[in-house]
């Protein structure tokens, strides 16, 4: 099989597949996406003849990981004409894709699978999950404030305050993005293409918060969200509230050690962990470099990679001043982990204990393995974007 990189001339093959696998034609999302956001340079295909037989496309983002900002493909739009699946087009474009990446400079994958289990054979690891939370308007009542907050309609003209409430609220998560001026742009137009609403609140005439939600059958669901402190995060409560006539319950996606779940203690089976996003590392070696370390040393382990040769093999880990260089040796290794448990304990997912007790994880020095471990920082993770 083979593939390349499409372009303008390729579009009319690409929306009629994008119209069997997603959103129609004739939708207002599709329209805007393919006109503001859709970029054919970026999207890899493959071909029978003159008929494109799968594709998919690699948005450009930047990941904040310890600090250090990494250029990432995010994968979406992964789709395949119905009679040529079960033959092995997706895995083998996923294949490609991360050459491609690895062409462009970008040591990491992003994927929102719809399917996890279809994607684990190829290391894409899930690296962060949500709470979503199903919250009954009455529970809400609960946590409102009688400080009331200003608010007004989130414009174009907001792009920036609404990244500074962004970095306040998620700066101290692992694996978020650098959103861009164009990021937040698509923002605000999705949430208008799709019917929905943002809101901006002020106190004192600083802003201090923003919204982005829908309201459809009695639920209103919140697409994105952010609060530089409590009394922020009450009046938004508060505002939500005062939706009570419209809607009966509210979705909301918050990170895992959010405190919202034990201030509202009879929400229950109401909350449920929700895998949201995996990640796979594509050039180890780049990704590594990139990286902020604490601690000194050089450690030796063997990373295990069926998929990418180069990924594959022992490598030798110096750090010194906060840095790490990789190279390859043919020294005896500590320890031996695969490409996704990397990636898990990159993120924080997991640490060597939990890594070892998965299979992630061959223990071959303890003592060393153990000095190693505790030279990465972990964090929570959250990351929020859909396309």
């Amino acid at each position: 099989m083979t593939y390349r990189l499409l372009s303008q001339n390729d579009s009319a093959e690409v929306q009629e597949l994008w119209d069997y696998c997603f959103e129609k034609k004739d939708s207002s999302f599709f329209k805007w996406y393919f006109e503001n956001s859709f970029q054919y340079e970026r999207t890899l295909g493959t071909f029978e003849g003159r008929k494109l037989k799968s594709m998919l496309n690699l948005s450009p983002y930047h990941l904040n990981i310890c600090g250090a900002e990494i250029p990432v493909s995010y994968i979406v739009g992964v789709a395949t004409w119905p009679e040529y699946r079960g033959q092995g087009e997706a895995k083998q474009l996923l294949q490609d894709a991360l050459v491609q990446m690895r062409e462009w400079g970008e040591p990491l994958a992003l994927l929102m699978p719809p399917r996890p289990e279809f994607y684990y054979p190829m290391d894409f690891q899930l690296y962060n999950n949500h709470l979503r939370c199903q919250i009954p308007m009455e529970e809400l009542r609960k946590l409102t404030s009688t400080l009331a907050l200003s608010a007004r309609t989130i414009t174009i003209d907001d792009l920036d305050t609404l990244d500074g409430i962004f970095h306040k609220t998620f700066n101290s998560y692992e694996g978020n993005v650098l959103r861009s001026k164009k990021n937040w742009h698509s923002w605000i137009e999705s949430t208008k293409i799709e019917g929905g609403n943002g809101y901006l609140f002020f106190e004192n005439n600083q802003s201090i918060g923003y919204l982005f939600y829908t309201l459809k059958e009695g639920m209103l669901t919140i697409s994105d969200w952010g609060a530089v402190n409590q009394n922020a995060r009450k009046g938004l409560i508060s505002f939500l509230y005062q939706h009570r006539a419209q809607a009966q319950n509210v979705q909301l996606d918050i990170p895992l050690d959010d405190p919202l779940i034990y201030l509202l203690p009879e929400l229950k089976e109401r909350v449920s962990f929700f895998p949201f996003m995996s990640s796979r590392i594509v050039d180890v070696q780049k990704l590594i470099d990139s990286l902020p370390w604490q601690g000194e040393g050089r450690f030796v382990f063997e990373i295990n990679d069926s998929i990418l040769d180069w990924n594959h093999g022992t490598f030798l880990l110096e750090l010194k001043n906060g840095k790490g260089k990789i190279s390859r040796t043919i020294e005896k290794s500590a320890f031996k982990i695969t490409i996704g448990g990397l990636a898990q304990w990159l993120f924080g997912q997991m640490n060597f204990d939990s890594l070892e007790k998965s299979g992630f994880l061959e223990v071959v020095d303890p003592l060393i393995t153990k000095e190693f471990d505790s030279y990465w920082v972990r964090k929570v993770t959250f990351i929020n974007e859909y396309f």
